[in-house]
């Protein structure tokens, strides 16, 4: 929980407050940002590593998250706790209502849910205060707050956020989401994987 903590507390409360980008009124609101420890964060369920962008299986990356507006995916990110989410600021508008956005944990297919899929809306987004200032070279990170828990499965756990200390540097990694793999593709459907980074 230390490791989170810090990590999120760094993100969030060294630097100037950050501006809530939407509230949804009525709701429950968040006095701060509180993280509950899970012992199987970052405990992928299938082992194995695909290079070139390859279809994922299912319970692969039990982090992964589509972010949704208006019934369309826009974005992914990651489950940090039951009640949060890790995603970039670029994915939204001041014009975005979160009444229009939802989030989706357990899907593998954007066209097909399936017993892993659940649905959340969104209470409270938060983007990096330098987000503004510094994008594109930093600041592109955001929390969004559900109104609801994420029951954790196999197929549904919360990533690892590595600790402050921790040496990031000549280490393999996995880029994985929806997206295009050309300029010319359409939405790839399943969730795609890559350590090519």
């Amino acid at each position: 929980m230390a490791a989170v903590l810090s990590a999120l507390l760094l993100l969030l409360l060294l630097l100037p407050p950050a501006r809530v980008a939407a509230t949804a009124h009525g709701r429950p609101t968040s006095k701060g940002v509180t993280l509950n420890p899970d012992p199987a964060c970052g405990r992928r369920h299938v082992q194995g590593k695909v290079i070139g962008g390859m279809d994922a299986s299912e319970r692969k990356w039990p982090w992964q998250v589509s972010v949704h507006y208006a019934a369309i995916h826009i974005c992914g990110g990651s489950i940090i706790d039951e009640y949060w989410v890790l995603t970039a600021a670029h994915c939204f508008n001041s014009y975005m209502s979160i009444e229009v956005l939802d989030i989706y944990v357990g899907l593998v297919n954007l066209r097909v849910a399936d017993n892993h899929t659940q649905w959340f809306e969104v209470n409270q987004l938060i983007l990096h205060p330098t987000y503004q200032k510094h994008h594109p070279v930093g600041g592109d990170v955001a929390l969004v707050q559900l109104k609801s828990r994420i029951v954790f499965s196999d197929s549904v756990l919360p990533v690892c956020i590595a600790p402050r200390d921790v040496k990031l540097k000549n280490i393999a990694c996995w880029a994985t989401g929806w997206g295009s793999i050309s300029p010319e593709d359409d939405m790839i459907r399943n969730i795609e994987n890559s350590n090519e980074y």
